[in-house]
């Protein structure tokens, strides 16, 4: 089963509430908690999101079978156009909360299997309600770059700056983990944060990997509190980037293209 929990937290107890969560139930993404994007991004005057990626975003990537909601990548022989008129022979997909959902503080956690292969670039991660990108800030609670051997390392990061984004004035924090045998494509593994006024802290399989204070951005001199802005965006996506998705062979690569997510916890 995968479930998002999201948990409201009284901050100095830490006495935990369930406030939203998705199990997967049925046989579609539930419209009443995700909402889809679609194409590049160029609608909104980006390339490849931001990020130079490959992919074009469409919902039909998106399945719900047997309590796991599974994103695929899907070569696409004849392209696909995009608002720039640009083609893209890869598609995939991306969930995100916005409109229906946000919160400030508290534990969120998904249990997430990903996948090996060059190119690919599963995340999960949240974007501000009703801000600007770096200012009001970004929280990467999972992202992971896939090769062609195992994907053994898993990061996370909060990212600051001021708007419009400069890169002289863009900092985050990060940490990447890695483990010594096999990859994090081989079973589900629990990615989670625990998000107070002046903490965020990082989880993997209930294991603390990081943590930031205010006092981690001695760069930006102003920047004294964690952003305290709402977060809608909890997004879940599967990216490709540099260059063409490839595996050691044909049957590797449709084997190992889908990002599975099986429970989703606030």
């Amino acid at each position: 089963m995968f479930i998002i929990l999201l948990f409201a937290i009284n901050v100095k107890s830490q006495n935990w509430q369930l406030i939203w969560e998705d199990n997967f139930d049925g046989n579609n993404i539930d419209a009443t908690k995700w909402v889809h994007d679609y194409g590049t991004g160029s609608q909104f005057g980006m390339w490849g999101w931001g990020n130079g990626e490959l992919q074009y975003y469409q919902p039909q990537n998106t399945t719900v079978n047997n309590g796991i909601a599974t994103i695929e990548v899907r070569e696409e022989p004849t392209g696909l156009i995009d608002s720039w008129n640009n083609t893209s022979y890869y598609s995939s997909s991306k969930i995100a909360t916005r409109g229906l959902f946000d919160f400030r503080y508290g534990k969120i956690e998904a249990r997430i299997k990903t996948l090996d292969g060059q190119g690919f670039w599963p995340a999960f991660w949240l974007l501000p309600t009703g801000g600007s990108w770096p200012c009001d800030g970004e929280i990467d609670i999972m992202e992971q770059w896939g090769n062609n051997y195992l994907t053994n390392s898993t990061t996370g990061a909060a990212h600051i700056g001021s708007c419009p984004y400069s890169q002289s004035t863009h900092f985050y924090q990060n940490f990447s983990s890695y483990i010594s045998n096999g990859s994090y494509a081989d079973e589900f593994h629990t990615y989670s944060i625990i998000w107070k006024e002046d903490t965020i802290t990082w989880f993997v399989d209930d294991e603390e990997m990081f943590q930031i204070t205010p006092s981690s951005y001695f760069s930006i001199p102003s920047q004294h509190t964690v952003s305290k802005t709402k977060f809608s965006e909890t997004i879940k996506s599967l990216f490709i980037y540099g260059g063409e998705p490839t595996t050691q062979s044909s049957d590797s690569y449709r084997s190992s293209s889908t990002f599975q997510l099986s429970a989703e916890n606030l």
